[in-house]
């Protein structure tokens, strides 16, 4: 109790000097301008309004920050009126004032375009873009956008230039034009694999270098020992014919002098003989020493070399201990994402289970072993002869996609089974609310959600009552008596996000009537985005065609046959989402 009681003291203390700074700077700037220095009133009003920034007191922020924008027009300092009208659209922005945030951002892009300043340029094109897109305006929001390509283009940005193509395919989606839509997030592909590849070339052209520079210096060794053997080889050659050369000498001066020996009888001898001893020690003794020479410097030579390679080895050595735990790390990563996959095949309801209920196919594929797609299945319960079907595409896929699963399949599972919500437009509503506060969107700057598509599906005495409801997710169905297969398209808004908080979410209710043999269908856009080798999509129609064409087949043929006839499609390309496919036939 002492110690929670101190550091609630420490905290509250923390504060009240925190924001005496903030005062402090207030009031110098307030100081400044009486005494009629504007320029460090701005620097004193820009201090004060980031550490209120900062504190999260937006108002207090602002307040500063438009005192400056007094000052500097004043001035007529164009460079800062830009700075700080950027950082008030950052600030409204961050309110959700979307009116002021554009009207500051398109000052400060004015600003910028005449201080011929490119790349604030282009990041304040980005920033009116993308107010417009928050405000719906999508036509208005691509032609900044479009200004932001054409800049991180001539500036080769290709990081902003990622979010830029990113932003537009949102904005082409959302103004229903899907074809530059699909164009944009091609190019957004494009130069996130190029990044990519930019990044893991560096690696390889680092790890090259150094083996480059080890094998290098290796050969640089191995050059200086040869040279070293050869000059050891010319001197043994160049000694022996200097020692038959003396021998010749010593031959001949012997011939020349035969009779003075012959008269000079035992003296002469004698003293040839001293010469000839005194003579040859000389020879052998500068022979030695140059051996000895040679061998030191052979012995030195070994010694630099057998070092380099020690270095060499142990240059080696370390680029193979890097591999093997870059190796051994990503098997650890692989085994724990596909020990998550069997934690994440347990909220998926089992097949035997929903047999019960109806007849069914699954297709479901992930893209990276985990996935951010899910189908779920409960039985009404309040007890009456109906159950619940849905399938669900969480933002992302991989890792983040399975985490919002799990919390998907949760939340779900809490609004129906728990909380017996029974109508699919309220358990969207619900889910639409409740996702948004679990992962604190009202505070954050997560905006993940999901696409759902629910049905009802109650058995009455000779027939089936169906009650859908789809967030950006449509109802496919096939009415057998009829032969007739059409579309139920579902509500534009998604579930999540940080608009389900500031604007109630309306979801509406869908109503068939069904029979014994017919067929629901339900799905992600996994399958339908997916592109050939051609680079165009496997679409709607083609989807819609394959279910009309295998439709009275078995129900378990049904979906062998439609995976038969995507992959054929897809030949080799690279999947680009999760995919998940149902279907169910009334029993």
């Amino acid at each position: 109790m002492k110690d929670l009681f101190l550091s609630i003291l420490c905290i509250l203390f923390s504060l009240l000097v925190f924001a005496q700074d903030q005062n402090e700077h207030e009031a110098m700037a307030i100081k400044m301008l009486e005494q009629k220095d504007e320029v460090k009133a701005i620097d004193y009003f820009n201090k004060a309004a980031f550490n209120y920034w900062n504190k999260g007191s937006t108002s207090k922020a602002i307040e500063c920050f438009n005192k400056v924008v007094d000052l500097s027009g004043k001035q007529n300092n164009k460079k800062s009126l830009a700075s700080v009208y950027n950082n008030l659209g950052l600030l409204y922005s961050d309110i959700e004032d979307y009116i002021n945030a554009l009207s500051s951002f398109k000052k400060a892009l004015e600003l910028y375009t005449i201080l011929r300043d490119k790349q604030e340029t282009l990041s304040a094109s980005y920033n009116t873009g993308m107010t417009l897109q928050l405000q719906n305006r999508y036509s208005e929001s691509i032609e900044y956008l479009n200004k932001a390509e054409l800049l991180a283009n001539e500036n080769n940005d290709l990081k902003l230039l990622r979010k830029v193509f990113a932003s537009l395919a949102e904005s082409h989606e959302r103004s229903n034009n899907s074809t530059m839509a699909f164009t944009y997030y091609e190019k957004y592909n494009a130069v996130d694999k190029k990044l990519k590849e930019m990044e893991m070339e560096g690696v390889k052209q680092q790890a090259g270098m150094e083996v480059a520079i080890a094998n290098q210096q290796k050969e640089q060794s191995d050059g200086a020992l040869k040279e070293t053997t050869q000059v050891l080889r010319q001197t043994e050659d160049s000694l022996v014919l200097a020692n038959r050369i003396a021998r010749e000498q010593e031959i001949t001066l012997e011939l020349r002098n035969a009779q003075i020996r012959e008269k000079e009888a035992q003296i002469s001898y004698e003293k040839r003989i001293r010469d000839v001893l005194t003579y040859s020690i000389s020879i052998l003794s500068i022979f030695i020493i140059l051996l000895v020479y040679l061998f030191l410097l052979k012995i030195k030579h070994n010694k630099i070399l057998k070092s380099k390679n020690i270095q060499i080895e142990a240059q080696n050595a370390e680029i193979t201990l890097q591999k093997s735990k870059l190796d051994r790390q990503h098997k650890n990563i692989t085994d724990s994402i596909s020990y998550a996959r069997s934690i994440q095949n347990t909220i998926l309801p089992l097949k035997s289970v929903m047999d019960q209920c109806f007849h069914s196919f699954i297709i479901y594929n992930p893209k990276d072993i985990v996935s951010g797609d899910f189908y779920w299945f409960s039985p009404c319960p309040s007890g009456s002869n109906a159950f619940y079907i849905a399938v669900v595409d969480c933002t992302g896929h991989g890792v983040p996609g399975s985490f919002m699963s799990m919390i998907g399949s949760r939340l779900l599972s809490e609004i129906i089974i728990i909380n017996k919500v029974q109508s699919p437009a309220a358990i969207l509503q619900q889910l639409s609310l409740t996702l948004s506060k679990a992962l604190k969107q009202e505070t954050t700057d997560n905006n993940d959600g999901m696409d759902v598509c629910l049905c009802r599906v109650e058995k009455l005495e000779d027939a089936y009552h169906v009650v859908f409801s789809g967030a950006k997710r449509p109802l496919y169905f096939y009415l057998q008596a009829s032969r007739h297969f059409d579309i139920v398209e579902g509500d534009s808004c998604s579930i999540g996000g940080r608009s389900a908080l500031k604007s109630k979410v309306a979801f509406t209710d869908q109503q068939l009537e069904m029979q014994s043999g017919d067929m629901l269908i339900l799905s992600t856009d996994g399958m339908i985005d997916q592109n050939g080798p051609d680079r165009k999509r496997f679409g709607t129609p083609k989807f819609t065609d394959l279910l009309k064409k295998f439709a009275d087949q078995p129900i378990e043929e049904i979906g062998d046959s439609l995976w038969k006839e995507y992959s054929l499609f897809v030949k080799r390309e690279e999947q680009r989402d999760d995919i998940t496919v149902m279907g169910i036939k009334l029993m």
